[in-house]
């Protein structure tokens, strides 16, 4: 054999990478013909047996082979491009080389084993090619082979580029598609005789893509681990392949190594590095711990990983895999205790580029973990997915996070967990393209499938996948019955699912994308999954909900089927819910609806489907309650019939509803706090049977004709009125207002003109009067008539007293003249004040009687019952708490401690005693501005047993924990505070704000008309402990300055004012208690 001198360098790189041995021939094209027997057209001699025969150059690249048909070369290398041979089949023992160029070979060839490559740019086009083994295509560029492939042997697809299959194949091998792009231009591509009959070949994709340019396709299909994108070319296609994809997700597979991999590069993705161990993991949630990724030292050491003997170890964890982003915008996440770096191969073509690689600052160690955002948002889909992590060090953890809140493992920092089931070991199979394409063959799998482009893609075949299916682009058709799994469903918007004349079934819908039910029923929760659907519903079909989660339909639906639930629930984003109600008789059946935030007209509109082995006597109602159970009702008298009920109960402040327990009225009040609505269902009869229930809560139509400004319902005393004794009156107003302690919505006074023609003003205040009654460890309240308005008189001398109400709404006034009242009976005047003449001591009244008179003195005696139990002596004391009994025992403390001569306490208006206004989640509390009727309830009651007994109440009106944020804090659950909805940023404001002050105002207005008039009231004490709050003392003097002077103004019966400080004497700001109208002070 002769040694010839390649004629580039580029030829000798091929030849290098084939691993020739230097010889070849070179066509020179210098002959006079363009036979390949003419020895110049070779450089004078003509090739060999085994050598390479190297194209190259421009001259007759149009050429033919003529040699003996039996001469056998190695290989077929292109040099340059514009070759195109024919002639004689051409035996090759290694393969056939392209060029950067476009290259033609029409003639057939034949080997055991061909080898085939065309580099990028390039274009190859083959005839007819027999194969024995397997032959291998490295195509970055484009290889089409136009003849049919014969022989025994398959065909292993690499390379980024395009094999082009379009003759009718009859090879016996399978076909792999590793990478880049297999073309099929002929049903028989592979594995098939010469007449397309039937064949054992099959294609098999791992991670390349597969795009169908023929009618049909019928060639099995199975796709590897790494997913595989199909796509239809140039018009509408058919894919009647079965597609098989592995019947197993599994999750990530962890790779750990006794080594650092914070070296490596970019282009290391596909290198394989040998691990000491391996596992499969998900989810990546490892907290912060000793030995956080095992269960302990010894499951480390057994993975092959060392531990010193201090418990510190160096380790490399790499977890290798994919991500299914089921949501747009997700964005991934890490808690990490150490450097990290992800890779995302975005665009899945198997190589990481500028964008793909994410990283944290590897090796620097963070202690506690610290949160790094890996990538930016993600469209929905599956993405190749790589993570590495290093431990260093006994103290580790790392958890993979993304702000998907909808899908979610746990909670880390508020931030979601990716759960296992997004974590997989299995690529997807993604529909692309700009072309319609029709699957209607078989799909088998764990595998998710994603439809991208704009194409639309039919499924006409059966759809056994376990895998989630996401439609990201274009349109999901469906024209078969029960083609679809149920399984969850993703529709982006701008992308439809859309049911052409067939029934279907899913599981969980979510996304922003259309449905378009067509004629047919969508049947939704299959998987038991929750989900939200923000996209439209369109057609004359309707919807079936199954299974047991609740499905959300936020988007502006206009479907005008049918809604069926048979289980769970499906609410729409006007309100409605529809469900299944398993009615268990004779017990009631609660079903609470979808109730709006705000507002208080509210309607529930509902369709009630019963079935006909429902009780004949079965019953609907309406309730609505607030957050602690206060529970009206309306019953409609109509019995429900079976088939399908609609009815419709108003539950606006104007409407007749019951209390239940109780006899508190409705009105704009309860209106105001409730917070959920529904319906229930009751039988005397034992029955069980299912309901289907589509109901929503709506909002009533406004009032034609508003009712005139009134007082009604006045109720007057019956006895006789006596000097020292209470006096009151009721009325209720019409309107009624929302906020009935709100003077800006409704203010009712009295004018008094007294005996001595002196005129009085007097505030009244809205009260739910109450019964009390003993359950052992607790007090039970229930209201025991209708709320309504009142004013509290005690009269202190006698004669004839001209009392007039003021009703003030926002716009209207209206005054009601009462009966005269004739009071008789001494002059009396009963509560303790400072003695004028010598402020150190106290006396009591009589100024009534004789203002020169300073009283009796009074010298209080008695302790602090500041609330029922103390927490704090139970932890000291080692004791156990009493229990919370209300009024119940303070009636047994008063009771005893009256007899044993005290007359005096301290009792506080706390939150977890007395306090009127607190965080709305606390029972019997509806937050800032709406009061407590229970507590004020128990105080009255309370004034009442301390009075029977002799005894007076020093009344705190604040504790410090209210303004703290450090000792004793209660401002985290202090109304005001704006964590929980409130006007204030710091407990310190609650002295300075002007939303602050309105509302001690208001709440000040409301204590002075309950309670001013009770002679049990020693006095009003501001604060305990001011010292102990978040205040400073110039705006803590101001705020007293202020508080003080209208307590002073506002109180007809001059109750004295003090505050407290924490400490001995030396604790007490002089300049406040050195204030007039701070009448005595608490140490």
């Amino acid at each position: 054999m002769r040694i010839r001198r390649i004629s580039a360098v580029r030829t000798a790189l091929v030849l290098a990478a084939l691993g020739a041995p230097g010889w070849s021939a070179t066509w020179t094209g210098g002959g006079e013909t363009d036979r390949w027997s003419e020895p110049a057209n070779w450089g004078g001699a003509l090739p060999s047996a085994g050598e390479d025969l190297v194209f190259a150059g421009t001259r007759r690249q149009a050429c033919v082979n003529d040699l003996a048909a039996e001469t056998r070369f190695r290989s077929l290398i292109f040099a340059d491009g514009g070759f195109s041979i024919s002639g004689r089949a051409i035996l090759l023992t290694k393969g056939v080389v392209g060029s950067a160029k476009a290259n033609r070979i029409s003639c057939a060839l034949a080997s055991e084993g061909l080898s085939m490559s065309v580099p990028a740019n390039g274009s190859l086009v083959l005839g007819p090619v027999a194969i024995a083994a397997e032959a291998s295509c490295e195509v970055s560029g484009e290889l089409t082979i136009a003849g049919p492939v014969t022989g025994t042997g398959g065909i292993a697809k690499s390379g980024t580029g395009v094999l082009a299959l379009i003759a009718v194949n009859s090879y016996a091998g399978e076909t792999t598609v590793r990478r880049g792009t297999l073309r099929i231009g002929s049903d028989c591509v592979l594995g098939r005789d010469g007449g397309c009959g039937s064949g054992g070949g099959r294609i098999i994709v791992d991670g390349g893509t597969i795009e169908v340019d023929t009618v049909v396709v019928e060639t099995p299909i199975v796709v590897g681990r790494r997913g595989a994108r199909i796509a239809a070319r140039t018009q509408e296609r058919t894919l009647a392949s079965t597609i098989a994809t592995p019947a197993t997700a599994d999750g990530l597979t962890a790779s750990f190594f006794n080594e650092s991999l914070r070296d490596q590069r970019h282009d290391d993705w596909r290198k394989v590095r040998t691990s000491v161990s391996n596992r499969s993991d998900g989810p990546l949630h490892f907290p912060y711990a000793v030995h956080a990724l095992f269960p302990s030292a010894d499951a480390q050491r057994q993975a092959g990983l060392a531990i010193d003997s201090g418990g510190a170890a160096r380790y490399s964890v790499q977890w290798d895999g994919f991500v299914a982003v089921p949501s747009a915008g997700t964005r991934l996440s890490a808690s990490t205790s150490d450097g990290c770096r992800a890779c995302l191969d975005l665009d899945r073509d198997g190589t990481i580029a500028a964008g793909e690689w994410f990283q944290d600052a590897w090796g620097w160690g963070h202690d506690p973990p610290m949160m790094t955002n890996l990538g930016p948002e993600l469209a929905p889909g599956v993405y190749p997915l790589r993570i590495q992590f290093e431990q260093v060090g006994a103290l580790g953890g790392f958890t993979l996070l993304w702000d998907d809140a909808g899908h979610s493992a746990a909670k880390v920092d508020g931030r979601a967990v990716v759960p296992a089931e997004f974590l997989t070991g299995v690529g997807a199979i993604e529909i692309c393209g700009d072309h319609p394409l029709r699957l209607s063959g078989t799909l088998m799998g764990a595998a998710w499938l994603l439809k991208s482009g704009a194409s639309t893609l039919t499924l006409g075949g059966s759809d056994r996948r376990t895998g989630r299916t996401i439609v990201r682009a274009g349109a999901l058709r469906i024209d078969a019955a029960e083609v679809l799994p149920g399984r969850a469903m993703h529709i982006v918007a701008g992308a439809t699912l859309r049911l052409a004349g067939f029934d279907q079934r899913i599981g969980a819908l979510s996304g922003a994308g259309a449905v378009d039910l067509g004629a047919n029923t969508l049947t939704l929760g299959a998987d038991h999954e929750s989900s939200t659907f923000a996209g439209t519903i369109s057609g004359a079909g309707g919807l079936r909900k199954i299974g047991s989660g609740t499905i959300l339909l936020t988007g502006a639906s206009t479907y005008t089927g049918h809604t069926d639930v048979t289980g769970g629930t499906l609410r729409r984003s006007d309100g409605t819910l529809a469900l299944r109600v398993d009615l268990r008789a004779p017990i009631t059946t609660i079903v609470p609806l979808p109730t709006p935030a705000g507002g208080s007209d509210r309607t529930i509109d509902a369709q009630i489907t019963v079935p006909a082995d429902a009780p004949t006597d079965l019953g609907v109602g309406a309730f609505i309650v607030d957050q602690h159970g206060q529970w009206f009702q309306r019953i409609d008298r109509e019995r429900l019939r079976v088939g399908r009920n609609h009815r419709r109960f108003a539950l606006g402040p104007d409407e007749h509803l019951a209390c239940q327990p109780g006899l508190a009225s409705w009105s704009a009040l309860q209106a105001g706090v409730a917070t959920r609505a529904g319906l229930f269902f009751w039988s005397a009869s034992a029955a069980a049977c299912s309901l289907g229930v589509e109901g929503r809560i709506g909002s009533a139509a406004p009032a034609q004709d508003a009712a005139p400004f009134r007082l009604t319902e006045l109720m007057l005393p019956t006895a006789p009125a006596r000097t020292g004794e209470r006096w009151s009156v009721s009325v209720s107003p019409i309107p009624f207002p929302a906020n009935p302690y709100d003077p800006d919505q409704f203010a009712l006074d009295a004018i008094v003109t007294r005996p001595d023609g002196s005129l009085e003003r007097i505030a009244g205040f809205y009260e739910q009067p109450m019964s009390s009654s003993d359950r052992g460890d607790r007090e039970e309240l229930v209201p025991a008539s209708p709320g309504r308005f009142s004013l509290r008189l005690r009269p202190r001398t006698a004669g004839t007293y001209v009392v007039r109400l003021v009703a003030r709404w926002k716009d209207r006034t209206v005054e009601v003249p009462l009966p005269a009242i004739v009071v008789t009976g001494r002059p009396w005047d009963g509560y303790v004040r400072v003695d004028r003449a010598d402020p150190r001591f106290f006396r009591v009244g009589s100024a009534a009687a004789d203002p020169a008179d300073r009283g009796a003195f009074h010298w209080p005696i008695g302790m602090s019952l500041r609330s029922i139990n103390d927490t704090l002596g139970a932890r000291s004391m080692q004791t156990r708490l009493t229990p919370e009994r209300g009024t119940l025992s303070y009636a047994a403390y008063l009771a005893r401690f009256g007899r044993s001569g005290g007359d005096t306490v301290e009792i506080w208006m706390a939150s977890w005693n007395l306090a009127l206004e607190w965080r709305a989640d606390w029972p019997g509390f509806h937050g800032m501005g709406i009061y407590n009727q229970e507590n004020a309830w128990r105080l009255d009651r309370i004034l009442d047993l301390a009075w029977a007994e002799g005894v007076r109440v020093n009344l705190v009106l604040h504790n410090h924990g209210q303004a703290s944020n450090r000792d004793d804090h209660e401002w985290k659950d202090n109304p005001y505070n704006r964590d929980l909805g409130g006007p204030l940023a710091s407990p310190a404001q609650l002295f300075t704000d002007a939303q602050a002050l309105a509302g001690q105002e208001r709440l000040r207005r409301y204590i002075l008309a309950r309670y001013a008039d009770h002679p049990a009231v020693f006095g009003w004490k501001l604060w305990t402990e001011i010292n102990l709050t978040a205040s400073n003392p110039a705006a803590l003097r101001a705020w007293h300055e202020r508080a003080a002077a209208r307590w002073h103004e506002l109180d007809v019966y001059g109750h004295p004012v003090t505050t407290h400080w924490s400490g001995d004497y030396r604790a007490a700001d002089r300049a406040i208690v050195a204030l007039p109208m701070i009448d005595y002070i608490c140490l």
